[in-house]
């Protein structure tokens, strides 16, 4: 019985650190909040990068979230209107800063739900129209965010 007992214990501990090395990475929910932007000139003048995204917007709505973690800064760019919004979602672009400006990393279409983790850089999940959930992960090498491989 004593044997049963310790191999229970056992079995219980290596499925646990099994199961939790195997889990998503534990992500924080961030809150964004995106503002509607009234004047894009105004923002391409307090960000520059976003010249060339928000240089032909005829008839679109632009909204803008803003967080930081740790010591990167991420700016989200979502974009409405008769162009921009079909039943794969929205299109969003983000831009990262790590201290030499931002650069844009991650260019999808996604559903409204975000969430990023607490790390840095972070972590971002993102819906899919079909609700399956999406982590990217910021790869150095490339200096993009992609999927994470499972």
């Amino acid at each position: 019985m004593k044997h049963l007992f310790t191999v229970l214990i056992l079995v219980i501990f290596c499925a646990g650190n099994n199961a939790h090395s195997q889990s998503p990475v534990a992500k924080t929910a961030v809150k964004l909040v995106f503002q509607k932007i009234d004047s894009p000139q105004d923002i391409v003048r307090q960000y520059p990068v976003l010249k060339e995204l928000l240089s032909d917007i005829e008839d679109t709505d632009v909204y803008r979230a803003k967080t930081k973690i740790g010591s990167t800064s991420l700016l989200f760019i979502r974009l409405e209107g008769i162009l921009y919004r079909g039943t794969e979602g929205t299109p969003l672009t983000v831009f990262m800063d790590t201290g030499s400006g931002y650069k844009q990393v991650l260019d999808v279409t996604t559903q409204s739900d975000i969430t990023i983790s607490d790390k840095s850089p972070p972590v971002i999940f993102l819906r899919s129209k079909t609700g399956k959930t999406t982590a990217w992960e910021y790869d150095l090498r490339a200096g993009q965010y992609r999927p994470r491989k499972i």
